[in-house]
């Protein structure tokens, strides 16, 4: 006779005996669930602090920078340009050959501005062909 499975009462009825319940937050299975979340969960958090601390927010930024424009000495035919829009120029760099002069740069920058068509004409005291932002 086992008495885990059945037990007869003195009146004569079997019943069925039940192992007792186990809490939910005991079974091994959700303490691997809990571990689960939990990790994740700290990893999004971090993820998302790196991400928010590497923010620059520029809704009220202000740039400023000298801008140097750039011509040549005598007239000549913009017959070449070395540079484009964005590019970041080092003090001394040539930028452009009008006629026979080379046109270079006193300071370093980022190129603003290029926006000339090879073959234009250009004169000393005409507007500027090269605007360029200075770095110091």
């Amino acid at each position: 006779m086992d008495t885990n499975v059945e037990q007869k009462k003195p009146t004569g009825e079997i019943k069925e005996q039940t192992p007792p319940k186990v809490h939910i937050l005991k079974r091994p299975w959700m303490h691997s669930l809990i571990s689960f979340v939990v990790i994740f969960g700290l990893l999004g958090l971090f993820l998302f602090w790196q991400v928010q601390t590497n923010t620059v927010f520029i809704e009220n930024s202000n740039l400023e920078a000298p801008i140097i424009n750039l011509a040549p000495d005598s007239p000549g035919v913009l017959n070449a340009l070395y540079v484009k829009e964005g590019d970041v120029i080092p003090a001394g760099a040539q930028v452009a050959l009008v006629g026979s002069q080379i046109i270079s740069t006193k300071d370093g920058g980022l190129v603003a501005s290029a926006p000339v068509v090879l073959g234009s004409y250009f004169s000393p005291g005409e507007q500027s062909f090269l605007s360029s932002t200075c770095r110091k």
